[in-house]
C-alpha cells in the first residue's frame, strides 16, 4: 500500500461466512470489502457521509490463500486513484497469523448526488478522504 491514508477494519467473521470445508466463501470477500469501504467513508466524512452516494462501476478480486474458521481477519482499504467523479479503492484482507494478504481487490465507484446525478469531488471532500495529489 502507498503513502495515502489507510483505513483498517477488524472483521467479525460469522460461521455462515464459511463453506463446508471451513474456508471463507469467495462471495463473502466482496461483502467484507464493501463493509470496509463504508466504514472508511463514515470515519472520513463523519456526519456528511449521507450526503454522498456511490455506484460501483467495476470490481477486480484476487484470491491468494484461504481464510479458515478460527482465524482473525482484518481489511485494509485505501484510495489508490481519485478522478473528477470516480474513486478507485485498493483493498486487502489479511489474517493476524500471516503478513501476506489472503485476498486483494480494487473497486471503482462513481459519485452521485441524492437525485441520481453524477457528481464531482470537491477539494474539501478530497481532503476529508485523505487524498494527497
Amino acid at each position: 500500500m502507498s503513502s495515502h491514508s489507510v483505513h483498517t477494519l477488524s472483521l467479525q467473521l460469522r460461521y455462515t461466512d464459511f463453506d463446508d470445508q471451513g474456508v471463507l466463501n469467495n462471495a463473502v470477500y466482496l461483502t467484507l470489502f464493501e463493509l470496509a469501504r463504508i466504514e472508511m467513508f463514515k470515519t472520513s466524512l463523519g456526519e456528511r457521509v449521507n450526503d454522498y452516494r456511490f455506484l460501483i462501476a467495476h470490481v477486480e478480486i484476487d484470491y491468494l490463500k484461504p481464510v479458515v474458521i478460527g482465524q482473525s481477519a482484518f481489511c485494509r482499504t485505501q484510495i489508490s486513484a481519485l478522478g473528477n467523479s470516480s474513486v478507485k479503492f485498493y483493498q486487502e484482507i489479511m489474517t493476524d497469523e500471516d503478513p501476506e494478504p489472503a485476498c486483494t481487490g480494487s473497486t471503482v465507484a462513481v459519485l452521485f448526488d441524492r437525485y441520481g446525478k453524477k457528481n464531482r469531488f470537491t477539494s474539501e471532500m478530497k481532503e476529508l478522504l485523505g487524498w494527497k495529489e
